[in-house]
């Protein structure tokens, strides 16, 4: 058994282990700016851990990884206005965006680099499934008069399972493919 460590603060999880033994999740830091903590992701590779960076905010948290060691969670915006979807490949760090509101969430990636989540549109109103691929952000729309789109999951075949209601009710699983509507 070895322990990983944090980035410097008390506690630190580990949720997401790939083939290559790489390791992914949040850990505790303090924060320089109030004496604080931020709570970050971060990839844990060679014995050593690395901080994967934010938007500016408070809160950063890994949701998926992939076997080429790329990342997916959400990371919030300064003053926390919301936050947003992030990918990190490369040691970069890329915000994907929204579909025009404040709020995004990456729910997935698979191991061609498509991420599935969900955001707000500019309406603020509905949360809309997205696909981002290639640099694109997709939105998957909604599913009959369900407010709610929530992707979980895409496969290496692009095929995407879903919740069809986020806000109670009943869910109904879903399935996405070949560009189809839900």
């Amino acid at each position: 058994m070895q322990d990983l460590g944090t980035l410097g603060g008390l506690q630190a999880s580990a949720f997401y282990i790939n083939e290559q033994g790489q390791i992914a999740g949040h850990s505790f830091k303090p924060d320089p700016e109030t004496g604080g903590v931020i709570l970050a992701p971060f990839l844990w590779e060679k014995g050593r851990m690395t901080d994967l960076g934010s938007f500016g905010g408070k809160f950063g948290t890994v949701t998926a990884m992939n076997n080429r060691g790329e990342v997916v969670g959400p990371s919030d915006l300064p003053g926390v206005l919301g936050t947003h979807p992030f990918l990190w490949q490369g040691g970069m760090l890329r915000d994907l965006g929204t579909l025009g509101g404040s709020f995004g969430f990456a729910t997935w990636i698979n191991d061609a680099g498509t991420v599935v989540g969900f955001a707000t549109p500019a309406s603020e109103d509905l949360v809309h499934g997205f696909l981002w691929a290639n640099g694109a952000m997709t939105d998957l729309g909604l599913l009959d008069d369900n407010p709610c789109n929530v992707p979980f999951f895409v496969n290496a075949s692009g095929q995407i399972v879903r919740a069809s209601n986020c806000f109670g009710g009943v869910d109904r699983p879903f399935l996405w493919e070949n560009g189809g509507r839900w």
